[in-house]
């Protein structure tokens, strides 16, 4: 059960994280956080971050206090995670024009994701 709870609650930060380096790097995105696109996007960061926390391991132990391994594997989670959604976003950008993303909200998105995922443990 607290696994769980975990795996979700990570999840959770990370949508959080885009929407805090979003706001925090003062994008205005060429589509809305509702719209078509914008819930297909929330799906996919969703589906990716999972894939790739579990990959990296987040998940095999879990104590009440999180370890300095523990805080490479977020940080390289995190990082991993940051390097994927520019991959992709460069990619749709190939084949969509997205105004109001750069490299800056990446920035932002790998220090703020990994400070709010590794706080509560």
């Amino acid at each position: 059960m607290r696994r769980a709870f975990i795996m979700v609650q990570d999840v959770v930060m990370v949508l959080v994280a885009v929407a805090l380096s979003l706001v925090l790097s003062r994008s205005d995105l060429s589509f809305g956080a509702l719209s078509t696109e914008g819930l297909v996007t929330w799906a996919g960061i969703v589906l990716i971050s999972h894939l790739l926390f579990r990959y990296c391991g987040l998940y095999t132990t879990v104590w009440r206090f999180a370890s300095t391994p523990d805080f490479f594997n977020i940080l390289k989670s995190c990082a991993i995670l940051t390097f994927v959604l520019y991959a992709v976003s460069l990619v749709v950008r190939f084949f969509q024009p997205v105004a109001g993303l750069n490299e800056r909200q990446f920035i932002v998105f790998l220090l703020v994701s990994f400070t709010i995922i590794s706080a509560p443990r």
